[in-house]
């Protein structure tokens, strides 16, 4: 396959490089002398690029990767992908992309409010429907209905189905933890979801999640999900062009061990505390060095109250028989069941 190449017709070329000395002595440019001058500024461009192309063939690299490469490093969408990546996460970041604090909440993103038509639930399957944006600590992104907001605050090892939509590498929260989790609460689901291999940006995606205990550090990394977990569609990108980018950013909870001082825990949660409840943490001192806690849009709540991990998805279900046309019918007491039809 011959190498594949950016070509600017040399006319065009020609007629700006003409055109250099018009508009000469003339505290302004004519409009089109300031054509001319930014067309010969792409030509510029792509005569270097070219040959750093040219170069790095020259060094070994396969045939059209070099040129490809080349292009890139040069084109205004991959130095703005490279401003995009320096994010910094820490409290101020959460903060501002959570709390919501002065008129109301951030606006969801257009996909968000497009894929919050389907609603929260599906009735059909039992499984919530999620935005990019929704995590465990504020269960659906830019609400204000209390049961919506706290819809994941379960108990230790209870699990959520959910489904995700597309592009969720966009969503506003960021991701704050690894692998399969522990993942702290304010992290993005979705965006989680992506990282840990259980959901694809660019297909729906269902999955399950399990709450866990919160921790005092979440580590920080840098990982590969994927376009698609499925088969890619034809027409698509290739397998190796499958990957796609999520960056996990740590925290610390520089005050996590004062919860267990014990006039810390007599001063939030009375004198006779740890005598009555042996073993156990009042809500007092957690809230005061483990969580984040404020009131937003009438709701107290906080983050940092839990964490959660992904579950490798189960085998397929074994039918009997394994042949024939499954349907749902009603049953007795008005339950479904799913038979076959012989």
């Amino acid at each position: 396959m011959s190498p594949g190449y950016h070509v600017v017709p040399m006319v065009e070329c020609e007629g700006a490089a003409a055109g250099r000395g018009e508009g000469a002595g003339s505290g302004h440019a004519a409009p089109q002398t300031r054509t001319r001058h930014r067309l010969r500024a792409v030509c510029a461009g792509l005569a270097a690029a070219a040959a750093v192309a040219l170069i790095a063939r020259g060094m070994g690299r396969p045939r059209g990767e070099a040129e490809a490469r080349a292009l890139a490093r040069a084109s205004y969408p991959s130095a703005l992908s490279s401003l995009q990546r320096k994010q910094r996460g820490n409290a101020s970041s959460i903060r501002s992309a959570l709390s919501g604090a002065g008129s109301g909440a951030a606006p969801a993103r257009t996909t968000e409010l497009f894929r919050a038509k389907r609603g929260t639930f599906d009735e059909r399957t039992g499984i919530m429907l999620l935005q990019c944006s929704d995590s465990v600590q504020w269960g659906s992104y830019a609400s204000k209905d209390p049961a919506l907001v706290e819809r994941f605050h379960g108990v230790v090892g209870q699990r959520y189905t959910v489904e995700c939509p597309t592009y969720c590498v966009l969503a506003e929260p960021g991701v704050y933890g690894c692998g399969k989790g522990p993942y702290m609460d304010a992290s993005s689901i979705c965006k989680a979801a992506i990282g840990a291999g259980v959901a694809g940006n660019k297909e729906i995606s269902t999955f399950t999640f399990q709450i866990e205990e919160p921790l005092p550090t979440y580590d920080s990394c840098e990982v590969y999900g994927k376009k698609y977990i499925s088969a890619i569609p034809p027409g698509d990108s290739a397998e190796r062009n499958n990957k796609i980018r999520i960056t996990g950013y740590n925290w610390h909870w520089y005050h996590w061990g004062k919860a267990e001082v014990p006039r810390k825990i007599a001063k939030y949660c009375g004198a006779g505390w740890t005598a009555q409840h042996p073993g156990e943490l009042c809500e007092g001192v957690k809230e005061k060095y483990r969580q984040d806690c404020k009131m937003r849009d009438g709701i107290y709540n906080c983050w940092g109250a839990r964490s959660f991990k992904f579950l490798d998805a189960s085998d397929e279900p074994e039918m009997t028989p394994t042949s024939g046309v499954y349907q749902v019918c009603a049953c007795e007491g008005g339950r479904e069941a799913v038979i076959v039809c012989a």
